[in-house]
């Protein structure tokens, strides 16, 4: 890939225990090369009424499995689901190897899940099975009619203390 008036495309990232989410935004890319590696991932396309030409290269910060990567392309992006090698490995702390900021490459918020998140993912229920819909006015007509009697109770404790 030659750096001669290459410029880069916004490249969002998310992950999960065992995958990678990357967006790649470009519309309308003409003829889009994507190449996966187990420690890389090149792109290069055209892209614009100009068909400017757009790539970008990063070097992961650990190894993925190539021969599973899945692709979809739509008319505003390309978006990819890569395996990590390590199955249920830690959280990565950045996509990339080298520390260095990166300024197209950011957070796709609208698919990052925490790690304890993603733990959580299936574990016990937190509520014990317990049904909180009676506690926001859902529920049965007993729940009124014990709360009116209570009421009342409280009303005639009242009436026995001031008369």
């Amino acid at each position: 890939m030659s750096n001669n008036k290459i410029l880069h495309p916004e490249v969002l990232w998310a992950q999960r225990s065992n995958e990678l989410y990357i967006t790649i935004n470009v519309t309308d890319c003409k003829e889009p090369k994507i190449n996966v590696t187990e420690n890389k991932i090149s792109f290069e396309g055209k892209s614009g009424p100009e068909q400017s030409l757009y790539g970008f290269e990063l070097e992961f910060h650990k190894d993925i499995k190539p021969e599973t990567a899945k692709r979809s392309t739509t008319p505003r992006n390309i978006f990819l689901v890569l395996e990590k090698a390590e199955q249920k490995q830690d959280y990565w702390p950045r996509l990339q190897k080298d520390k260095k900021k990166i300024p197209f490459l950011k957070t796709d918020f609208s698919k990052w899940k925490d790690e304890d998140e993603d733990e959580d993912e299936g574990g016990p229920d937190p509520t014990g099975g317990m049904d909180f819909s009676n506690l926001m006015g859902e529920g049965s007509d007993s729940a009124l009619v014990s709360l009116s009697k209570l009421l009342i109770y409280i009303i005639v404790i009242l009436l026995t203390f001031i008369f």
